[in-house]
Protein backbone atom coordinates (compact mmCIF):
# COMPACT_ATOMS: atom_id res chain seq x y z
CA UNK A 1 0.00 0.00 0.00
CA UNK A 2 1.72 3.34 -1.01
CA UNK A 3 2.48 5.85 1.60
CA UNK A 4 -0.23 8.55 0.10
CA UNK A 5 -2.84 6.23 0.90
CA UNK A 6 -1.87 5.17 4.04
CA UNK A 7 -1.72 8.56 5.57
CA UNK A 8 -5.49 9.24 4.15
CA UNK A 9 -6.47 6.42 6.38
CA UNK A 10 -6.19 7.51 9.56
CA UNK A 11 -8.06 8.80 12.14
CA UNK A 12 -8.16 12.31 13.14
CA UNK A 13 -6.14 11.54 16.45
CA UNK A 14 -2.64 13.00 15.90
CA UNK A 15 -1.21 10.86 19.51
CA UNK A 16 -2.90 7.73 18.65
CA UNK A 17 -2.37 7.30 14.87
CA UNK A 18 0.50 9.68 14.43
CA UNK A 19 2.49 7.94 16.91
CA UNK A 20 1.66 4.01 15.36
CA UNK A 21 2.35 5.04 11.80
CA UNK A 22 5.60 7.05 12.41
CA UNK A 23 7.07 3.42 14.24
CA UNK A 24 5.63 1.52 11.05
CA UNK A 25 7.45 4.09 8.95
CA UNK A 26 10.38 4.29 11.27
CA UNK A 27 10.95 0.24 11.28
CA UNK A 28 10.72 0.47 7.59
CA UNK A 29 7.72 -2.29 7.69
CA UNK A 30 6.63 -1.83 3.78
CA UNK A 31 10.36 -3.06 3.34
CA UNK A 32 10.87 -5.98 6.03
CA UNK A 33 6.69 -6.64 5.50
CA UNK A 34 6.62 -6.59 1.36
CA UNK A 35 4.50 -9.16 1.04
CA UNK A 36 2.66 -9.01 3.91
CA UNK A 37 2.32 -4.97 4.27
CA UNK A 38 -1.58 -5.14 3.38
CA UNK A 39 -2.29 -7.48 6.74
CA UNK A 40 0.26 -5.71 8.58
CA UNK A 41 -1.19 -2.09 7.92
CA UNK A 42 -4.95 -3.68 8.08
CA UNK A 43 -4.21 -4.91 11.81
CA UNK A 44 -2.23 -1.49 12.36
CA UNK A 45 -5.30 0.31 11.28
CA UNK A 46 -7.93 -2.21 13.99
CA UNK A 47 -5.02 -0.87 16.32
CA UNK A 48 -5.55 2.73 16.12
CA UNK A 49 -9.14 2.22 15.91
CA UNK A 50 -9.36 0.63 19.10
CA UNK A 51 -7.30 2.88 20.79
CA UNK A 52 -9.21 6.05 19.58
CA UNK A 53 -12.10 4.14 21.17
CA UNK A 54 -10.58 3.28 23.70
CA UNK A 55 -9.45 7.05 24.35
CA UNK A 56 -13.25 8.16 24.06
CA UNK A 57 -14.31 5.87 26.47
CA UNK A 58 -11.35 7.68 28.79
CA UNK A 59 -12.39 11.24 28.11
CA UNK A 60 -16.47 10.18 28.24
CA UNK A 61 -15.54 8.62 31.47
CA UNK A 62 -13.36 11.99 32.43
CA UNK A 63 -16.58 14.35 31.52
CA UNK A 64 -18.91 12.14 33.30
CA UNK A 65 -16.86 11.98 36.81
CA UNK A 66 -16.88 15.71 36.76
CA UNK A 67 -20.27 16.77 36.10
CA UNK A 68 -20.85 14.14 38.92
CA UNK A 69 -18.62 15.75 41.13
CA UNK A 70 -19.64 19.39 40.63
CA UNK A 71 -23.26 18.36 40.80
CA UNK A 72 -22.43 16.19 44.28
CA UNK A 73 -20.29 19.71 45.09
CA UNK A 74 -23.86 22.00 45.16
CA UNK A 75 -26.45 19.47 45.86
CA UNK A 76 -24.79 16.97 48.63
CA UNK A 77 -26.69 13.65 49.23
CA UNK A 78 -28.15 13.25 52.71
CA UNK A 79 -25.90 10.52 54.83
CA UNK A 80 -28.85 7.92 54.98
CA UNK A 81 -28.37 7.38 50.67
CA UNK A 82 -26.43 5.31 48.65
CA UNK A 83 -26.04 5.39 44.61
CA UNK A 84 -24.29 4.20 42.09
CA UNK A 85 -23.27 6.05 39.26
CA UNK A 86 -24.19 3.99 36.19
CA UNK A 87 -22.80 5.84 33.60
CA UNK A 88 -19.67 5.74 35.37
CA UNK A 89 -19.37 2.07 35.48
CA UNK A 90 -20.76 1.67 31.85
CA UNK A 91 -17.75 4.02 31.25
CA UNK A 92 -15.10 2.22 32.71
CA UNK A 93 -16.37 -1.02 31.46
CA UNK A 94 -16.50 -0.15 27.62
CA UNK A 95 -12.84 1.59 28.22
CA UNK A 96 -11.14 -1.90 29.98
CA UNK A 97 -13.23 -3.67 27.05
CA UNK A 98 -11.56 -1.78 24.52
CA UNK A 99 -8.30 -2.16 26.42
CA UNK A 100 -8.94 -5.93 26.27
CA UNK A 101 -9.89 -5.61 21.96
CA UNK A 102 -6.76 -3.61 21.83
CA UNK A 103 -4.21 -5.61 22.86
CA UNK A 104 -6.11 -8.90 20.87
CA UNK A 105 -5.88 -6.46 17.68
CA UNK A 106 -2.07 -5.49 18.65
CA UNK A 107 -1.59 -9.36 19.08
CA UNK A 108 -2.53 -9.80 15.66
CA UNK A 109 0.35 -7.40 14.04
CA UNK A 110 2.58 -10.45 14.99
CA UNK A 111 1.14 -12.48 12.21
CA UNK A 112 2.58 -10.79 9.28
CA UNK A 113 6.19 -10.54 10.54
CA UNK A 114 6.23 -13.80 12.76
CA UNK A 115 3.82 -15.91 10.11
CA UNK A 116 0.72 -17.89 10.99
CA UNK A 117 2.21 -21.24 12.56
CA UNK A 118 3.23 -21.36 16.02
CA UNK A 119 5.32 -24.16 16.67
CA UNK A 120 6.20 -26.06 20.07
CA UNK A 121 9.59 -26.62 21.41
CA UNK A 122 9.67 -30.09 22.88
Amino acid sequence: MPVRLMIKELWDDPEICGRIYLQAVHLFANQLLADQWDVFFSHTSSVMHKLSATKYHLNNYCRIEEAEFQSLKTNPPSTDKAFEAFELIFEIEAFLFQIKSSLDMLAKLLIPIIGNEVRTVT
